[in-house]
């Protein structure tokens, strides 16, 4: 399943521990029930969230 905004978009790397909403709610979550999740975003560009299912 795949998810795209065309929002305002957010740098990963440079996104502070205590604003990383998409990184745990989804990404760690996924991971830890045996999927995955990828996460694209780049500033002035949307986010994409790409989850995958392995069960």
């Amino acid at each position: 399943m795949t998810l795209t905004d065309d929002g305002n978009g957010f740098d990963p790397a440079t996104t502070p521990a205590h604003k990383r909403g998409v990184s745990t709610s989804i990404v760690e979550r996924m991971t830890a029930v045996g999927g995955t999740a990828y996460l694209d975003s780049t500033p002035g560009h949307g986010t994409t969230v790409r989850w995958i299912w392995h069960g």
